[in-house]
């Protein structure tokens, strides 16, 4: 079903459509020789952060300086050179951060906290991978938890949320995040004594706290209202958020946006729906211009559901459809294309209790509808469909009565949906693409068997078969799959069950062969995988 109709979006700004360059991949896997790339994972006995070769070219290598007794998350830098994690490696049960080069000497550690018994809680890599923030407690009786922020080599440190005003009961929510150019950290503070929330950042080029700290919005018990997320927009000037209102008893949501420097926030108007609706789901498109705005209306909800696209410079909203439910609003990677899995017929223009894939191009103010022709009680998965590297392919699963399928899609509606062949009648899960975009992977497993069995896909870009692995048990700690960089390898997890030791295994896409790598701890996440290699480059 490749439908395209055209809507003219009175008073949006028409904006140039950049694509990406290919047409769905297709330049494969590499060639040897290869400097490999390292995985990262735990040691069997959960007590050593382990690095290995993708290819088994040298011996593993222990990151940890010593054992520890608790892990609790570990995340490679976005750049691949470090690896940082959460452990008692120094005090058997205080968590404490720190960060290793992948192919250098011991860690150095982060959490250099002045407070005793400060237990690390979480942490996130800058984009730029120059810092990291985290969150600690202070050490008191009900671990109030602070914000900080460090580079990389461990100098810098200082806290985010040392402000004069706090009060002592004040907390940190899990809500921050780095900006996208990694100058902004935006948080939200929480005060139960006065039920009290609100949005601050810092600019971590700035530790002087005066100068680097900015309230962005507040809100109180007197207003009833609650801050509920937060997004930047992907060229940092913006940060956009939500708020409930339980004054009316409908739990209105609405959408601000506010200058990360600091300023006066913009309240997003909401097109046909009026004042008095619900925003459930808001996005920022690729160029920072657009707000796309899952709405549901109120009182009467039925009528007003349905997607607006909010343009910010010039303060117009429109609504591209009127919908029945509708799932998560993903805009493309590099293009003003809005892509949402919803109940909408494109052929009328009115809500629909069918679902369809459909693709809104702000460039030109159209609606495609790209799914294939459903089957009698088939339904589209709301949330797993997701944009290939270069936008031109969407992968998608629906949910035929009784299994699952998967099918991958030009983004254009120029060419029928082709089906991902899986055989018997699975669940399917951890739909990917590969980096390149020439590969899709998936999981396809039992349910109705214990342990859930199940195989790792992978198909290329038109739907067609390549690999399956061996069955495997299908525990949430072996649902991941990470493609190397160079497209020569992916790897992949496999629990034992209680039999042996969990794994990791490694296909190379040249031959397709197949095998294990390494023994490990499969935690949450099972491993991660770094483009920073264990081997020395040739001189």
């Amino acid at each position: 079903m490749n439908t395209s109709y055209s809507l003219i979006a009175c008073g949006v700004l028409t904006l140039l459509m950049t694509t990406g360059c290919g047409g769905g991949g297709g330049g494969g896997p590499a060639s040897d020789p290869r400097r490999p790339e390292t995985l990262i994972y735990l040691s069997p006995d959960q007590q050593q952060l382990m690095a290995a070769p993708d290819d088994q070219s040298v011996m593993s290598k222990t990151l940890s300086a010593t054992p520890f007794t608790e892990i609790s998350h570990f995340a490679v830098s976005p750049d691949g050179e470090y690896v940082a994690y959460i452990a008692d490696q120094d005090v058997a049960g205080q968590m404490d951060l720190y960060v290793a080069e992948i192919d250098g000497d011991a860690p150095i550690k982060l959490s250099q906290l002045s407070q005793a018994h400060a237990d690390v809680a979480d942490f996130k890599w800058a984009p730029d991978s120059s810092k990291l923030a985290f969150r600690a407690d202070d050490g008191s009786i009900d671990d109030r938890l602070r914000l900080y922020s460090v580079n990389v080599d461990g100098s810098g440190l200082f806290e985010a949320s040392n402000l004069s005003i706090f009060i002592s009961s004040v907390f940190i929510d899990h809500q921050y995040q780095w900006s996208p150019n990694s100058h902004y950290l935006a948080w939200v503070l929480d005060d139960p004594t006065y039920r009290q929330l609100s949005l601050w950042c810092n600019d971590t080029r700035n530790q002087a706290q005066s100068a680097s700290t900015q309230w962005l919005h507040f809100v109180g018990d007197q207003t009833n209202e609650e801050i509920v997320s937060f997004k930047f927009s992907p060229n940092s000037q913006y940060v956009a958020f939500r708020t409930d209102d339980f004054s009316n008893g409908d739990n209105q949501y609405i959408i601000a946006a506010v200058p990360s420097d600091g300023g006066t926030a913009s309240f997003m108007a909401t097109g046909p729906a009026g004042t008095s609706v619900q925003i459930m789901d808001y996005t920022w498109s690729p160029d920072s211009n657009l707000l796309a705005q899952g709405v549901h209306g109120f009182p009467d909800s039925n009528l007003q559901v349905g997607i607006n696209i909010f343009d910010v410079p010039n303060r117009l909203s429109t609504r591209i459809a009127t919908t029945g439910e509708f799932g998560e609003l993903r805009w493309a990677h590099h293009s003003n294309k809005l892509a949402v899995v919803a109940g909408y017929d494109v052929g009328t223009g009115l809500a629909s209790n069918e679902t369809s894939l459909i693709v809104y191009d702000s460039a030109v103010g159209s609606l495609d509808d790209l799914n294939h022709d459903l089957a009698t009680n088939e339904v589209l998965s709301e949330d797993e469909y997701l944009w290939s590297p270069d936008d031109s392919q969407i992968v998608y699963k629906s949910k035929p009565v009784g299994s699952e399928t998967a099918y991958v899609v030009t983004s254009n509606g120029q060419s029928d949906a082709q089906a991902l062949n899986v055989p018997g009648n699975p669940s399917i899960e951890a739909l990917n693409w590969s980096p390149d975009g020439s590969r899709i992977s998936l999981l396809s497993l039992d349910e109705s068997t214990a342990f859930h069995p199940g195989n790792w896909r992978i198909y290329d870009n038109q739907g067609q078969a390549i690999w399956a692995s061996a069955d495997i048990f299908t525990f949430d700690s072996s649902q991941q799959l990470k493609w190397a960089s160079d497209m020569t390898r992916a790897v992949y997890s496999a629990s034992a069950g209680t039999s042996d030791n969990d794994s990791l295994h490694v296909v190379k896409l040249d031959d397709l062969q197949s095998n294990e790598l390494v023994s490990a701890a499969l935690t949450d996440p099972a491993f991660d995988y770094a483009e920073e290699s264990l081997v020395e480059e040739p001189q």
